[in-house]
């Protein structure tokens, strides 16, 4: 009965792990492969007949650094008899960055000594690039709070300064030179207010509306000279 039962647990250990979308390979105390599934297959591009019986050191899957990692992994678990998990990156063929979280777990023998080691390996490139793309986001978010702003704060100096030059315009003859310079300041606060409305209306879902409502009081708000 007990080996009926052992012989019904290891196939369905078999079918469990050979329909598993994880890659799940065996290790001894030598960190041979004892067995791998055909997820190891396909990732490694070989057969199942050039892996087992190797160190990840001697058939590497991704590259001999990954292998090194693994062997360490590995060896950490049969000495401390605690389960390992460590992430692994690789540049695939196409230039992109893969990204795989590995655990490796002991398993007993009937004495309880640490027999084999299991490795369970899942890709987790989908989430680390969600997780770069939320930071990104959230880095473009700040930079848009920041520039709001400053095209805020901008924007009042840029006031100041339209409310100045128009007290001077209503102070000077048209026919003095200098009522030309005057023009010349509130055209270029004009320019200055149309690039804070561009500015604006880039990091708004709606288009900004400025308005001053008194400009006089705006005018005398501000202590000291500044013309």
């Amino acid at each position: 009965m007990q080996h009926e039962g052992w012989c019904m647990g290891a196939e369905e250990f078999r079918i469990l792990v050979e329909n598993s979308p994880d890659a799940i390979v065996r290790y001894d105390r030598q960190c041979r492969r004892l067995y791998v599934n055909p997820v190891v297959e396909r990732i490694a591009g070989k057969p199942a007949a050039l892996l087992i019986g190797k160190t990840p050191g001697e058939a590497f899957v991704g590259s001999p650094e990954i292998g090194a990692q693994i062997l360490a992994a590995v060896a950490q678990v049969f000495n401390q008899v605690a389960a390992q998990e460590i992430e692994i990156s690789w540049m695939a063929q196409d230039g992109g960055m893969c990204y795989s979280q590995a655990r490796f777990v002991p398993e007993y023998g009937p004495a309880g000594e640490v027999k084999s080691v299991l490795g369970i390996t899942r890709d987790i490139t989908t989430l680390r690039k969600t997780e770069a793309q939320l930071l990104q986001t959230h880095k473009l978010e700040c930079i848009a709070t920041q520039a709001r702003g400053v095209a805020h704060g901008f924007n009042n100096i840029l006031a100041v300064i339209g409310g100045y030059s128009e007290l001077l315009r209503f102070s000077i003859d048209a026919d003095d030179k200098r009522y030309s310079y005057v023009r010349e300041i509130s055209a270029s606060v004009e320019r200055g207010a149309e690039l804070t409305r561009s500015l604006l209306a880039s990091n708004s879902k709606r288009e900004p509306h400025m308005q001053v409502d008194d400009l006089n009081r705006v005018v005398a708000d501000q202590s000291g000279p500044h013309l």
